[in-house]
């Protein structure tokens, strides 16, 4: 009777051991696929981040270009206003020389 008990120990033994076999593999095969996920999810996210800060160039670049033309645009409409109010001083200091030289003039004869 010893040697049925035995063999279902035996038995018993080598299921355990195949288990323990398989269940090793499974840890090495899970540690694997999840270095594999987190590898390809640091990828994943270093492309996101260049494509972020890609795109932040892209805006920063065109927002500069934008302040920079309405700068120009600002320079412009100053320096035609500057150049319109000296003609009107000029304008008015003509004017009033010429007011001026007829006062003397009259004062002369």
């Amino acid at each position: 009777m010893r040697k049925g008990g035995e063999a279902v120990l035996d038995a018993t033994i080598k299921a355990v051991k195949d288990a323990e076999q398989k269940s090793g593999v499974m840890v090495q095969e899970a540690e694997l696929q999840a270095a594999d996920i987190i590898s390809r999810a640091k990828k994943e996210a270093l492309e996101w981040k260049e494509q972020q800060i890609c795109k932040a160039q892209e805006e920063a670049a065109d927002l500069l270009e934008k302040e920079k033309q309405q700068g120009a645009e600002l320079l412009a409409r100053s320096v035609k206003e500057s150049e319109e109010q000296i003609a009107r001083v000029r304008e008015e200091t003509s004017r009033r020389e010429d007011e001026a030289v007829k006062m003397v003039i009259s004062q002369i004869v």
